[in-house]
């Protein structure tokens, strides 16, 4: 049995990533040895994604001294964790579908060097002015943190480099969506 796969999406703020996973859950749902989990999150602002397990930050600093989590990083002050699960998945030849931070990305050889072989990162691109729009409409930042997360943008010129995948997710869900099913689904047959 082939390993699983990481497929881990990073973009920035507004880019559309989680959207691009809730459109391949319900496309890919019980068809491929893939599972799509919720990562555990402590917020700053203490309001959380529809698919984040929202923790106290007190518990989630202990939930990672105490080994719990098989990827951690923080961004913009918050603080997240993929479970140990990820472990189990790829030695047992199921694939996880993540988003995650950029920088986090870059430095994961040396932070999860047993997970790094399995990661395929996927890196969704979006223009600055339908991240912005999107941003404001989801009311959880204010203008001067919405420019902040425009102007840091640019980091992700580095994860260019390393991304395996890079799509564009400024248009249509639809399309967009259906180019990394399709990319999900090549990579699955492998594994």
């Amino acid at each position: 049995m082939e390993d699983g796969k990481i497929f881990y999406l990073v973009g920035p703020s507004g880019s559309g990533k989680d959207s691009l996973i809730k459109y391949a859950r319900e496309e890919l749902q019980d068809r491929y040895p893939v599972i799509f989990p919720r990562k555990y999150v402590a917020r700053r602002m203490g309001c959380v994604g529809e698919s984040d397990i929202p923790v106290p930050h007190d518990q989630i600093l202990g939930m990672t001294k105490n080994g719990e989590f098989s990827m951690c990083w923080e961004s913009y002050g918050n603080i997240y964790g993929l479970g140990n699960i990820a472990e189990y998945c790829v030695a047992n030849g199921i694939s996880i579908v993540i988003s995650g931070s950029g920088e986090y990305l870059l430095a994961a050889e040396r932070l999860c060097p047993r997970l790094y072989p399995h990661i395929r990162p996927v890196l969704v691109e979006v223009s600055t002015d339908v991240a912005k729009k999107r941003l404001c409409e989801r009311r959880r930042e204010s203008p001067e943190e919405i420019e902040k997360r425009i102007e840091r943008a640019g980091r992700f010129n580095n994860v260019k480099d390393i991304a395996l995948k890079i799509i564009d997710n400024s248009g249509n869900l639809n399309s967009s969506g259906r180019e990394f099913v399709e990319f999900l689904m090549e990579e699955l047959m492998f594994c």
